[in-house]
Order: structure tokens, then sequence, then C-alpha cells
């Protein structure tokens, strides 16, 4: 009997896992050649895979009993930093979320900052960029003497800045 084969009979579900992980590596690399701006997501979605091929490897290792007090430590230890990832990472999110809602002082601003967050194909503000756009007009209107900083460079396939078409969706509102 082949070593894969082997493999596979003895555990199945663990081997099954391990090649769906080894072959999302590949994958990712032409996902992320379709996608901009989000070489670190990419990054670590392949270090997640690499990790998860690692869990596999000794799950692996210990249905076949090959070095099992070591592929035991190296699972332990992979299970616990990824619970102690998953608490940071839930415990900055609602920290993010709670922090996020307040708008406390917004009368008295002398400053409004809009940051950017891309352009559509035709030069006009994204989805996210408009809601910050609508929400600095808002705050504008209750604080007319407020100056607005727009800050958006221009991106690769963008004919314009996103500061000048911030200041153009501004513009076009009224201010």
């Amino acid at each position: 009997m082949t070593h894969l084969k082997r493999l596979q009979a003895v555990c199945p579900t663990s081997f099954f896992w391990l090649v769906v992980c080894i072959v999302l590596i590949p994958f990712s690399f032409v996902l992320e050649s379709m996608t901009l701006g989000m070489q670190f997501f990419w990054f670590f979605v392949r270090f997640l895979l690499l990790v998860a091929i690692v869990h596999q490897i000794c799950t692996v290792c210990l249905a076949l009993k090959i070095v099992p007090r070591t592929a035991k430590w190296i699972r332990c230890i992979i299970r616990m930093g990824t619970l102690v990832w998953l608490a940071s990472f839930f415990l900055l999110l609602a920290l993010i979320i709670l922090g996020g809602q307040a708008d406390d002082g917004a009368e008295d601003a002398p400053f409004i900052l809009v940051l950017g967050a891309g352009l559509n194909d035709n030069n006009e503000p994204s989805l996210v960029l408009r809601q910050r756009l609508d929400k600095a007009l808002e705050i504008s209107v209750m604080n007319p003497d407020a100056v607005l900083i727009l800050c958006g460079g221009q991106g690769i396939n963008a004919d314009i800045a996103e500061a000048v078409a911030m200041q153009k969706y501004l513009m076009d509102r009224g201010v």
C-alpha cells in the first residue's frame, strides 16, 4: 500500500483537509492577482492555510504514531495560539465597534478630516467614501466654521486623486 493510500485509510478527514489547504495556497495567489490593495489579507490567508497544514500533519502523525509526543505539543501550541488570536481579534473588534459609535464633540470641531476610501471606475467616490463624505456634510452643517480636510491619493487606475473627487462630491452638495 502506498503512503498516500495509507494516510487516506488511517485518517481520511485529516487527509482531505490537508489536501484542500495545499490546493488553496496556489489558488490564493491567483485570487490575489485579481484584487488590488489586499496583499496583507492574502498574506494572512496563506499564513492561516500553512498553520492548518501543520496542524493536519500533526494530526496525521498522531494517527500513524510517528513522533506522537512532538506532534501533540505542536498541535497544542497551534490550538492555544488560535484561541489567543481569536480572543484578541474579538476584543479589538468590540472596542472598534463600541468606540466608533460616538459622535461627541462634533459641534465644536475646528477641523473635519475625511480619509479616502477608493474611487469607482468612473472616478466617483466608492460607497464607503460617499458615506464618509455624507457624514462630513452632516457635521459641517452643525459646525459651519469647521475646515474640511480631504485626504486621498491617486490610485493606479484612477484619472484623478481621491481628494479631488471628494472635493467635487462636496461642492456638488453645496460645500
